[in-house]
């Protein structure tokens, strides 16, 4: 997919992801829209050194072949961030023995003392006494040396949260590129289903012919929309499962041809 190049690059995943949506309920139920999405072209996939002028040698894609780019494309993006879970794992472990913790409320993180909005003016009252007989014990102790575990402390929490927004930002990405692999793929089997000749044509496309690659995909989206979805039966699991019967069929009819691995004999 061609994007213009005066969308803001916060905004580049909506449009994307909105556009394949669109795409899908357009030709989810409807054979003619189905046709006149398989008829159509996209601009040529350019490198992102490259710049899309009217005069470019290359020429349109095959909107199914431009859709299948784009899902190989994201699904290497996702790849790339597979350490994700690691992050996310040694974060969740140092925040058990950290003084950032999630706040009252169950959503925001807090670093240090969290604030009770929902006390009432005694209890605030009786927060600000402690508060002041806590300041005083903390005079009466030698300066520098609280001074000092102060900075340490502090230091160490800003350690903590700008690792935590490091691995939420990988974490968000990695989604990203998931999500629009998973729209990807349901176009393209939607696309393949009861066509031969577009079937052929991802089978060869595709790293080793292997449909299987795809049929992962769409397992793990319909995974995450049946765990996020009240309705297991709605209208989006209903393709997703379509989709992922279509690639199934496509995957015994074009066996993928997987590279061997010799084993050396002893």
């Amino acid at each position: 997919m061609q994007l213009p190049s005066f969308l803001p690059s916060t905004k580049q995943f909506d449009v994307v992801v909105l556009s394949l949506g669109l795409l899908i309920n357009l030709v989810e139920y409807s054979k003619k829209n189905l046709l006149a999405l398989n008829a159509a072209v996209a601009p040529p996939q350019l490198s992102s050194s490259e710049e899309y002028t009217a005069s470019s040698e290359k020429d349109d894609t095959p909107s199914l072949e431009s859709l299948l780019h784009l899902f190989m494309v994201k699904l290497e993006a996702a790849k790339d961030n597979s350490g994700m879970e690691e992050d996310l794992t040694k974060l969740n472990s140092s925040l058990h023995n950290s003084s950032i913790r999630i706040g009252s409320d169950g959503v925001s993180l807090v670093c240090g003392d969290d604030l009770d909005r929902s006390a009432n003016d005694e209890n605030s009252s009786s927060n600000t006494k402690s508060d002041e007989e806590k300041k005083q014990a903390e005079e009466e102790e030698p300066g520098d040396s609280n001074t000092a575990e102060k900075a340490s402390k502090k230091t160490s929490s800003e350690k903590e949260a700008e690792h935590l927004g490091k691995a939420l930002e990988k974490a968000g990405q990695h989604m990203e590129d998931s999500l629009i692999a998973s729209y990807a793929a349901l176009l393209v089997a939607l696309l393949c289903e009861e066509n031969r000749e577009n079937q052929q044509i991802v089978h060869e496309k595709l790293q080793y012919g292997d449909f299987g690659i795809m049929t992962h995909t769409l397992d793990k989206f319909l995974a995450f929309m049946n765990m996020t979805a009240s309705n297991s039966g709605s209208s989006s699991a209903v393709v997703i499962r379509r989709a992922i019967g279509v690639l199934e069929q496509c995957k015994s009819e074009f066996p993928a041809s997987l590279p061997v691995v010799q084993t050396s004999s002893t």
